[in-house]
């Protein structure tokens, strides 16, 4: 099962929403520097200033995914100070990720597929979101799954690390984790913060396990995480922070060092959490600019999703995609962008 998975089905298409069975080769990945928290978001991506993406209506259009809401695709190509529906189909779960303003990814979890459960899918773009095809759906169970470029994939599968070097077509085992290394950890989350830079962490029998890596995935290296048993890694940034779950709270851990050693930030405090640098973050409408050591407060949101690609510069989007946000001073003031006021 683990050595190479690729494309098991194809999923349910709405009309208005044009999916195909195989992919079309990608442009050449660069070297682009990642957006600030780059990997999937639940259901809002912004890759520079002005390309943006969220799922909105989720609950009319007709859902790729049996049994869950399907949501409207809207994109801005100026910010936000405009919309346009793009596409519709997407489910309420997907978890969007643009690498370029052409190029991006949707993971989607759960759904019944033809012949059984579909753990999950992964279906892409080429042409800004207008049109998908898909790149994985079957009964591989997928944790996470992070794209460094648009041909550099990484996914957990079984509890340890894949990679995928076309876009997500084909997935092959990670050294060090085929054997030996990692036998004791079960990894469940993996982020990259660059094309090279990333971090796989999980929980083992003794707390939660962690591995970096500075070569895009040529070799890792364990970093020790404080947290005992029953405790998991269960969130990161790909290199500054960490998110870890002993069964109550969320602790948040900082590196300074690339993490190779961590130190507490905080523990508990109002979510969303979002974390744009090794110093600036966010906690619900909570704002550091200095690793957690003091906070500022901003405007309460219910919000489901922020993306700040500036220490000011930010949107966020209601539960159900009803409404979305922008800020301009960090959160201490958010503007109403959609639907128009």
């Amino acid at each position: 099962m683990r050595g190479c998975w690729r494309i098991l089905g194809l999923l349910t298409v709405a009309a208005t929403f044009l999916l195909t069975a195989c992919s079309t080769p990608f442009g050449g990945s660069g070297a682009t520097p990642l957006p600030p928290a780059a990997g999937p978001g639940a259901g809002l991506a912004f890759r520079d200033p002005n390309h943006g993406w969220a799922l909105t209506d989720c609950t009319a259009a007709r859902s790729l995914v049996p049994g869950q809401p399907g949501c409207t695709l809207l994109a801005t190509t100026n910010g936000g100070r405009t919309w346009s529906t793009i596409a519709k189909g997407l489910p309420a779960s997907a978890r969007l990720q643009f690498l370029t303003a052409q190029d991006g990814f949707a993971t989607i979890e759960g759904g019944t597929c033809p012949h059984g459960l579909c753990p999950g899918y992964v279906i892409a773009t080429t042409d800004g979101g207008r049109r998908w095809t898909t790149r994985y759906s079957g009964p591989v169970e997928i944790a996470s799954i992070d794209f460094s470029s648009p041909k550099a994939g990484w996914s957990i599968v079984d509890g340890g690390v894949d990679t995928s070097t076309d876009g997500g077509v084909h997935w092959h085992q990670s050294v060090p984790f085929a054997r030996g290394v990692m036998t004791a950890c079960k990894m469940t989350v993996v982020r990259f913060s660059t094309e090279q830079t990333g971090i796989a962490g999980g929980s083992g029998a003794g707390g939660p396990c962690l591995a970096t890596t500075t070569d895009g995935g040529s070799t890792w290296k364990l970093a020790a995480i404080p947290g005992g048993q029953g405790c998991t890694v269960a969130g990161a940034d790909g290199g500054s922070w960490l998110e870890v779950s002993c069964g109550g709270p969320i602790t948040v851990w900082r590196s300074t060092d690339g993490g190779s050693t961590w130190q507490k930030a905080w523990s508990g405090g109002p979510r969303p959490l979002f974390f744009l640098n090794g110093t600036t973050a966010w906690r619900g409408p909570q704002r550091t600019k200095d690793g957690g050591a003091t906070w500022t407060n901003g405007q309460a949101l219910a919000t489901a999703t922020v993306a700040y690609l500036t220490a000011d510069a930010g949107w966020a989007r209601t539960a159900g995609g009803g409404t979305i946000y922008a800020t301009t001073d960090g959160g201490a003031v958010w503007t109403k962008q959609w639907p128009a006021p």
